[in-house]
């Protein structure tokens, strides 16, 4: 196996979304973010604050931009069950297209 020359993640954004002009650089980037993430059954564990941090921005920030998204029926969430436990994203059919 080659030897790796990067040490970071590579979040992939698809062409259709960063093609849409209905929404701002970061709900391009989460989007980036939930399809990488993806696990091939259409569920992501993604913290809030984890992802203020990778994208660098805030808490708030994310959670308007979530807000945006399931607005635009692109995902679905749902609040992870106790203190600290990550938020389940499910990718709505119109994200995928």
């Amino acid at each position: 196996m080659p030897k790796k020359i990067y040490s970071f993640e590579f979040w992939a954004i698809p062409k259709h979304i960063v093609e849409r002009t209905d929404l701002n650089h970061l709900d391009k980037l989460i989007m980036g973010v939930f399809i990488t993430r993806w696990n091939g059954e259409n569920s992501i564990a993604a913290r809030l604050d984890t992802m203020a941090t990778q994208l660098g921005t805030t808490k708030m920030c994310i959670r308007r931009s979530i807000y945006r998204l399931k607005k635009k029926n692109l995902i679905e969430s749902e609040k992870g069950k106790g203190r600290g436990l990550a938020n389940k994203f499910t990718l709505k059919e119109d994200s995928l297209k």
